[in-house]
């Protein structure tokens, strides 16, 4: 394939800059009929080597990345589903992230209906900003795609790959709030820690961190109702994700006052609740500092009456928390 072949379709989904009436250049959005005319004029085993090219000119991103940080959703449901057509399990694999970002149509479950769900396909990534098919259903908030893809995993529950799998899905699963996702894996895989120690991807947010931040309470009851059932450490509680950050600043800096009045008694029976309140981030804040900052008034007046009324042997960590 020709190098000017590929600069013309990544030209036709990055939208070509053009001079408006006066003068100054604009961009169009994506040229979805010139990429359909490209894709017609392309092999199937020649589409990957099509879709992957890089302009180095532009930090390296491929026409497929320019249409998720420009948010053309309709070219990149047309890439994909042309994808889909040929059946190459290949370049399904590689275009599997994008397809989240597509909440009109069921892509990520077309694809799953021919490619089989592995680690490798649900670790595949985005070719410049490496996020995975389930960080950009969580960005996207692309429910039903994280739905779809539990069901997947959960229908191969015999398969001796299934706790790596269920484990990659995890934490994501917190943010489907409609049906109570954690709460069924639960009951499905009673007693591991591998779960709840799961990371997402992007974020290394735990699924305690995720309940508690998307403001899924019954996600975060059922998770805090395993702890002594698991005997977890208290390293569950205090795990931080790549900003220095604990469930209990997710809940604060979501404004989640439920969850905060489910944590704070769980963080006191673990003997690290000053430890937990007066923890800083790595832009150096506490969780009530965040609560504060992100004019949550309701959660932090909720902590402080919790800290007031709860630890009467210990006065002094009241004033200690308000000082940050």
């Amino acid at each position: 394939m020709s190098e000017e072949k590929k600069k013309e379709f990544y030209w036709a989904c990055a939208g070509k800059p053009v001079r408006d009436a006066e003068g100054k250049v604009v961009r169009r959005p994506a040229d979805t009929e010139e990429v359909i005319a490209i894709l017609d004029q392309v092999k199937p085993q020649q589409l990957l080597e099509l879709l992957m090219w890089e302009n180095p000119g532009w930090g390296s991103r491929t026409g497929l990345d320019l249409c998720l940080e420009r948010k053309y959703e309709e070219c990149i449901s047309t890439i994909v589903k042309h994808v889909l057509d040929t059946k190459y399990v290949e370049t399904l694999t590689s275009v599997f992230p994008y397809a989240a970002f597509v909440k009109s149509t069921d892509l990520v479950s077309g694809i799953l209906q021919i490619v089989p769900i592995t680690r490798e396909l649900l670790k595949a990534q985005t070719n410049y900003t490496k996020q995975t098919v389930l960080d950009l259903c969580v960005v996207n908030n692309n429910v039903e795609g994280i739905r779809t893809i539990t069901e997947h995993i959960i229908k191969r529950e015999s398969d001796p790959d299934f706790m790596d799998l269920l484990s990659t899905v995890f934490p994501y699963t917190a943010s489907v709030k409609s049906t109570n996702l954690v709460s069924g894996i639960l009951q499905i895989v009673p007693n591991t820690r591998k779960l709840l120690q799961a990371q997402t991807n992007d974020t290394k947010q735990t699924v305690l961190h995720v309940a508690c931040g998307s403001g899924n309470n019954k996600a975060v009851e059922a998770l805090l109702s395993k702890l002594e059932e698991y005997i977890i450490s208290k390293d569950e509680l205090s795990r931080c994700d790549n900003t220095g950050r604990t469930v209990l600043h997710a809940a604060c800096s979501s404004g989640n006052k439920a969850a905060v009045e489910l944590l704070l008694p769980q963080l006191k029976t673990y003997h690290i609740l000053q430890e937990e309140l007066l923890r800083y981030d790595e832009t150096g804040m506490t969780p009530l500092c965040l609560a504060r900052a992100k004019k949550q008034n309701d959660t932090e007046e909720a902590m402080l009456q919790w800290i007031k009324e709860n630890m009467k042997e210990d006065p002094d960590i009241l004033e200690e928390v308000k000082k940050w």
